[in-house]
């Protein structure tokens, strides 16, 4: 687990790294339910772009197996989550809790980019709402 902190506290290299999002991945397999939200607390920040991410979008796929993975990914959709994609509060403003135009804007951003597709076919599987 002592390892595993390190990891998680290199996310904003390792999750980007051809081997490093590995490591992640590996982290979270361990299915241990802190460390698991404090990555998707990291992901949640950028959702979209790690989305569109050739290494970080595997990380994400994976995040998506997780136990909490449903009531993450619906947090993230709605807005609600901890961690805000700054990109969507960005571009929404303070429309950015709205949860139509978010969930469009995600879809739009997702649905046809190569890696985003995955990630959106993925959530798909696990929202609740």
């Amino acid at each position: 687990m002592a390892l595993a902190d390190v990891i998680i506290s290199r996310l904003n290299v390792l999750i980007e790294d051809p081997y490093g999002n590995y490591l992640v991945q590996n982290v979270l397999k361990l299915n241990n339910q802190e460390r698991n939200d404090q990555i998707f607390n990291f992901i949640a920040g950028d959702f979209v772009r790690f989305s569109q991410l050739k290494f970080s979008s595997n990380v994400i796929e994976k995040c998506l197996e997780t136990r909490q993975a449903g009531s993450q990914v619906d947090q993230i959709f709605k807005g609600t989550h901890i961690q805000d994609d700054a990109s969507l509060v960005w571009e929404l403003g303070t429309q950015s809790r709205n949860q139509d135009l978010r969930v469009k804007l995600i879809v739009q951003r997702l649905v046809t980019h190569q890696f985003g597709n995955y990630v959106l076919q993925k959530a798909i599987h696990v929202v609740t709402d």
